[in-house]
């Protein structure tokens, strides 16, 4: 998986939103109007606006076997892990977005606890993203790992900007969750 820095992209969001609002480099032509125009369009969610995405912000992306997407975000002075980003369509008609977000620090069952408890805080006084202790095997000596996780039901559909802003958000609100776990719960 390749790794996106953060010198490339220092917060997905503002690199959306440094496009959108920047008049030098988002100027809009008749095309793009038009483009746009289409991407404001409630349509049935897909997988390929996962690609849109991506390839709007120039992200390298690996797909799975199940075609879902897989980015990485490299580690900077703010996230000191890496991460890596699952985009998942999930649900029995792939209309659930899902976004899992986790790093490459794993967890030994001595830190469980002190891991379990960050979540529940975090959780208890922030929106987004949930985040929790995934552990393959409770009785297993095998490390567990944080995960930072958004999900949205799209059976309606969704236009291409609103989706776009939901993941972001969800990128942008784990960054702020890894800053949290380091420096405020003490997790190196």
């Amino acid at each position: 998986m390749s790794y996106v820095t953060s010198s490339g992209l220092q917060d997905a969001r503002l690199a959306l939103r440094a496009r959108k609002n920047c008049g030098i480099l988002y100027q809009l032509s008749q095309a793009q109007t038009e483009d746009r125009q289409n991407h404001m369009q409630v349509a049935q969610f897909t997988r390929d606006m996962f690609r849109i995405l991506c390839e709007k912000l120039e992200l390298p992306y690996d797909i799975d076997e199940d075609g879902d997407y897989r980015l990485g975000l490299a580690a900077d002075d703010l996230v000191t892990w890496p991460m890596r980003v699952y985009l998942v369509a999930a649900g029995s008609a792939n209309d659930i977005l899902d976004i899992r977000i986790d790093t490459t620090r794993e967890f030994p069952s001595s830190e469980w606890g002190r891991a379990m408890l960050a979540c529940n805080e975090w959780n208890d006084t922030t929106r987004w993203p949930k985040a929790y202790l995934h552990v393959n095997d409770p009785g297993a000596t095998e490390p567990g790992k944080v995960v930072c996780e958004g999900s949205l039901d799209l059976e309606n559909g969704i236009h291409q900007e609103l989706l776009e802003n939901y993941i972001l958000t969800v990128i942008a609100r784990s960054r702020a969750f890894w800053r949290w776990l380091k420096e405020e719960k003490g997790f190196i």
